[in-house]
């Protein structure tokens, strides 16, 4: 899970990667599964057009757990 995201203590919080030109989707979901955070916002993810957004958020909502979240650019929690 090379660099897939950051958590500062497991069970809190996690903010996920979306996009990097090294980064698998996989390796999130993994990243997000591992660190069992209650609540996980996804981020980096500038490079995305919107389909692509859909379809890497919609995977991880389904497989990542409930907590996911993306957060919109400007968006609040």
């Amino acid at each position: 899970m090379r660099g897939a995201g950051r958590s500062s203590t497991r069970g809190r919080g996690a903010s996920p990667q979306l996009q990097a030109s090294w980064l698998k989707t996989a390796e999130v979901i993994d990243f997000v599964r591992a660190v069992r955070a209650r609540r996980a916002y996804g981020i980096h993810d500038a490079q995305v057009n919107e389909r692509g957004l859909a379809s890497v958020n919609g995977w991880l909502a389904q497989e990542a757990g409930p907590g996911y979240r993306w957060l919109p650019p400007g968006g609040t929690l």
